[in-house]
């Protein structure tokens, strides 16, 4: 009669969890880690420790200088960490890596650092077998300051109403922003951006009545609803598309992320982006 050892039993049920958790997340796709996802992070079967917490965040703190705030939770549950583990990469698609003992699933890096994640380890008891540790479930989420601008606004505001004409929308050009944008557009792009607190039905009227038909694309992430709608108006503004494409996008509750990987969400706001894209004969538009 064959043995089997406890251990191989237990490692054998470990790969095919990993195997049940491969096909499960291809089903039911990635939940991203984000404030309005936070609490669905927290495990059912653990407790909150408090003082853990307020250990935990000042910790981070101290070692995160350039962060201005940490949201963090740190777990303490009695079922295995494998278990746990197990639960998590269902729950996100990811990967985990293990560093200093630690099973981690990063989220987001900042300068190659690992800035927002899940921690699960085992958490050791003084004078006790390891096979009763239970599992500590650190949650770390951070906040870092959007990174400054550079200057990018070569148009001023007449400038912009001479070549929008028409479709020029009133509001606070946000020079931050459209530095963001053009750092992922590249050069080819030269943005301005007009943020306005009026509504997104406002914004829609104001290019529905101006422009003509014009798609929108609904989206909700969380309870966040994120309309938008993006019109090429070379065309209509009579421009010579050989030299210049005029595109402009509008964003309902826009969550704006830099080179960074800082995020922030302007809740009531709506970004108005009016992109020129340049012919490469010709320079850009002043």
């Amino acid at each position: 009669m064959v043995v089997v050892k406890k251990e191989n039993n237990c490692f054998c049920l470990f790969c095919v969890t990993l195997l049940v958790m491969v096909f499960t997340s291809c089903t039911y796709g990635q939940i991203s880690f984000s404030k309005h996802t936070f609490d669905r992070f927290i495990y059912d079967h653990a407790q909150i420790d408090t003082l853990a917490t307020r250990l935990l965040k000042t910790q981070l703190m101290d070692q995160n200088p350039g962060a201005s705030n940490v949201r963090c939770l740190s777990l303490i549950s009695s079922e295995s960490s494998m278990k746990i583990i197990s639960h998590y990469a269902i729950l996100t698609g990811r990967r985990y890596e293990i560093i200093d003992g630690r099973f981690i699933f990063p989220f987001k890096r900042r300068k190659r650092k690992i800035t927002d994640r899940l921690e699960i380890f085992s958490q050791a008891i003084p004078k006790v077998s390891s096979v009763y540790w239970p599992t500590r479930i650190n949650l770390i989420l951070f906040d870092f300051p959007m990174m400054e601008a550079r200057s990018v606004l070569s148009q001023s505001v007449q400038n912009l109403r001479d070549m929008a004409g028409r479709l020029y929308y009133d509001g606070e050009l946000r020079e931050d922003i459209a530095a963001i944008a053009m750092d992922e557009l590249g050069e080819g792009a030269q943005v301005l951006v007009v943020d306005t607190r009026n509504s997104f039905d406002h914004v829609y009227r104001f290019f529905r009545q101006r422009y003509g038909r014009i798609r929108i694309i609904p989206a909700f992430s969380g309870d966040v609803m994120e309309r938008d709608f993006e019109i090429d108006v070379t065309s209509a503004l009579g421009l010579n598309r050989g030299q210049v494409e005029l595109h402009i996008r509008a964003l309902e509750n826009p969550l704006v992320t830099d080179r960074e990987g800082n995020s922030f969400r302007y809740i009531g706001h709506v970004f108005i982006q009016y992109t020129f894209w340049m012919n490469h004969d010709s320079s850009r538009v002043r």
